[in-house]
């Protein structure tokens, strides 16, 4: 038997160390690893809870044979005199506990530094931080949380103290503390949905919209405890930019988050349709906020001369861009009104038209134009995630009477044109399969007059169509146009699928489609 002494907080205190029989010890129930891992909101945990749920983790497994290799403890645990309460190496004492189940003779003693039994429990707290998260830290936060609040909450330390008594920033305390609290309040102790939580509060959107719609937090709350949130930093981050939209938008999306009228993934592709994902629109945001903010008149009013002079040169250049993007915004407006959109890879303007490059996998190919719009963006939406293959596709549209080439076929050439169109996408590898894009949800979700506006619009935006646009139409022929791209029978088959394009804009009145038409 061996004395020393230790010292917490400023206090010395005698261990004794020596072997004592593992059986006659306890497990520390207020320790933050076993609190998070086996704490029942009803009832506390006995020791044969708190036994079976170390001895089964994948940490006390590793431990054990660890321990087993080197023939016993590197590190004594360290116990409470008198009841023999284990405060440092609960889970060393589960591994033993575990080695001792095959050799309870080789395994039946455990060295031990023995505190006084009359050590109160800040001290041991004080203890157990400085070993896990000042030193080796390996305590993950929500354990970190766990211990910081009960400190908080059963010795009365507040935040300060803690910071000075452990080197940590107040405001990590205080953030731990919050959401442990909120956690503890909701009833949802689960360390496997920290990260969800520690996400909802960090951020700052987030944070904003839960002061006008309180009711957030429950429906956040019942989504992390259903399961139906998967990843934690993806679906919290996602809510975020879809309560971030300007205007009332934001705020009328995040409502139907609430009351579950649509998805996560249907209200992302909304907003994301509506400049979610837009940098430009951020900025101007930002900008707005800036600006309209009550510490841009304080600022100014702090500002020396030339300061002044500066910032009104910076503002008058603001003004006189802001003026011409307005302007630019308007026709852009019109524009876009009349069916005239910019948006294609590899153009280029020249004077008010577009020199567009035009290769036969941008040309579309179809037997049924709804089946390779409307119908497969309802039918790879309904597929739930997963993706089919052409295959699937095709039996889908046309059953399983078909041979496996003419299946496969079928639903290539509908995919490629959804695909063209921006409502799905195929993946590269092997065996290819089909997906949905945000632009895909957002049209299945849209009313009927609105899916007709955004196919409308999706289908000028084909880069096909937008150089039809440009064709000279005093000697156009459609069919030897397409000929410049196509083999004669695949431009043969092809015509009519085009022709159906044309003749869609031209009934819409989409700028010189009808004239267009009228020459086919």
């Amino acid at each position: 038997m061996e004395k020393d002494t230790l010292t917490i907080g400023g206090q010395n205190f005698e261990i004794i160390r020596k072997k004592i029989k593992q059986i006659d010890l306890k497990f520390y129930p207020e320790n933050p690893r076993i609190y998070s891992l086996v704490f029942n909101e009803d009832e506390s945990p006995d020791q044969y809870d708190i036994e079976t749920k170390l001895i089964n983790t994948e940490h006390v497994k590793q431990l054990s044979q660890s321990i087993k290799a080197n023939g016993g403890l590197i590190d004594s645990i360290l116990i409470r005199s008198g009841d023999n309460v284990v405060i440092e190496g609960n889970c060393r004492l589960a591994a033993y506990r575990l080695l001792a189940k095959k050799d309870a003779i080789k395994w039946g003693e455990i060295k031990c530094k023995i505190l006084p039994h009359d050590i109160d429990d800040n001290s041991i707290f004080k203890l157990l931080g400085q070993y896990h998260i000042i030193g080796r830290k390996d305590w993950a936060p929500f354990e970190q949380a766990g211990y910081l609040w009960r400190r908080k909450q059963k010795y009365g330390i507040d935040e300060s103290n803690m910071g000075t008594e452990m080197g940590i920033a107040i405001s990590r305390i205080k953030r731990l503390i919050s959401i442990y609290q909120f956690m503890s309040e909701k009833k949802d102790l689960n360390s496997q949905n920290w990260s969800y939580y520690e996400e909802y509060f960090k951020s700052a959107t987030l944070k904003k919209i839960r002061k006008t719609l309180p009711e957030l937090d429950d429906a956040i709350v019942r989504k992390i405890k259903s399961g139906e949130f998967t990843k934690s930093n993806t679906d919290i981050r996602n809510l975020s930019k879809i309560a971030n939209l300007s205007g009332k938008d934001g705020k009328q999306l995040t409502k139907k988050f609430i009351k579950g009228e649509q998805t996560l993934d249907e209200l992302l592709a909304i907003a994301k349709y509506k400049g979610a994902d837009n940098s430009l629109l951020k900025s101007l945001n930002s900008f707005r906020v800036l600006i309209h903010g009550t510490e841009i008149k304080k600022t100014l009013q702090n500002m020396t001369i030339p300061q002044l002079n500066a910032a009104e040169y910076d503002l008058k250049k603001i003004e006189k861009q802001t003026k011409k993007l307005l302007k630019q915004l308007e026709k852009e407006k019109q524009i876009n009104k009349k069916g005239n959109t910019n948006i294609c890879e590899g153009k280029e303007k020249v004077g008010e038209k577009e020199i567009v490059s035009i290769s036969a996998d941008l040309i579309p190919q179809f037997s049924n134009f709804y089946n390779g719009s409307y119908n497969l963006v309802n039918l790879i939406y309904n597929d739930n995630k997963k993706g089919l293959s052409f295959d699937e596709i095709g039996k889908s549209f046309l059953g399983k009477n078909k041979s496996h080439a003419a299946l496969k076929k079928y639903g290539e050439n509908h995919a490629k044109f959804a695909e063209l169109l921006k409502f799905v996408k195929i993946n590269s590898e092997s065996p290819r399969k089909v997906y949905i894009t945000d632009l895909g949800i957002f049209f299945i979700k849209s009313s009927e007059t609105e899916q007709k506006n955004i196919l409308l619009e999706q289908l000028q935006k084909m880069a096909l169509i937008k150089d039809l646009r440009n064709q000279n139409l005093s000697n156009f022929d459609l069919l030897n146009y397409l000929k410049q791209y196509l083999a004669d029978s695949t431009a043969k088959r092809r015509y009519s699928n085009i022709k159906q394009i044309i003749k869609l804009l031209a009934d819409n009145s989409i700028l010189n489609f009808k004239k267009i038409y009228n020459k086919l």
